[in-house]
């Protein structure tokens, strides 16, 4: 081999492992968005969980007060 083609091969071996450091570095921030994006996900449920809950007992309340009795209402039969 002859010092120029070690010194191509050299340039080329820097320029692969720069680009390989630049994929893994996309590949992390692609992988930390879809972590990011399935924890706000669940958030959304759970606080779509907790309102609906939150609503079914404001019903039952509301029922009850109008002297519905306790199973019926918290049944959450509607009534005309």
């Amino acid at each position: 081999m002859t010092h120029a083609e070690i010194g191509r091969l050299t340039d080329e071996t820097i320029r692969l492992s720069v680009r390989l450091g630049e994929t893994a570095g996309l590949l992390m921030v692609a992988m930390q968005y879809a972590w990011l994006d399935g924890w706000v996900q669940g958030c959304r449920q759970a606080t779509a969980g907790a309102e609906e809950m939150l609503e079914q007992q404001a019903r039952t309340n509301r029922l009850v007060r109008q002297g519905v009795p306790i199973k019926a209402a918290a049944r959450g039969l509607h009534l005309v």
